[in-house]
């Protein structure tokens, strides 16, 4: 962790981006819908819901949407996949400036 981004804050929120991208969630909590080609997997939160959107075959996990009832608050999104695994990943916050882009280094 930098020095300027070891705040309690930004720990915080990172803690919370991170278990969401590794889906750290009880899965006999989730609830499923369909639409628009598309398959939502919703977990509930103590202030709004976290939807996982995959294909319809759930091969791919598209994006990842954190929200309110009334606004979007964390939009992820993972692209370019190869062999099952994305190449990068985008973290956006809508209610601060906060955004991560992780992009996959190999050796």
């Amino acid at each position: 962790m930098l020095p300027k981004m070891d705040k309690k804050a930004v720990v915080k929120t990172l803690r919370k981006d991170f278990d969401m991208v590794l889906m750290r969630r009880d899965p006999s909590a989730a609830k499923t819908y369909s639409g628009n080609g598309l398959r939502y997997t919703a977990f509930d939160l103590p202030k709004g819901k976290i939807y996982y959107i995959t294909d319809t075959a759930c091969t791919e996990l598209i994006r990842v949407e954190n929200g309110s009832r009334r606004k979007p608050v964390v939009d992820v999104f993972l692209k370019a996949y190869r062999n099952g695994i994305p190449d990068s990943i985008d973290i956006r916050h809508h209610t601060v400036k906060f955004n991560i882009s992780l992009q996959r280094v190999e050796k």
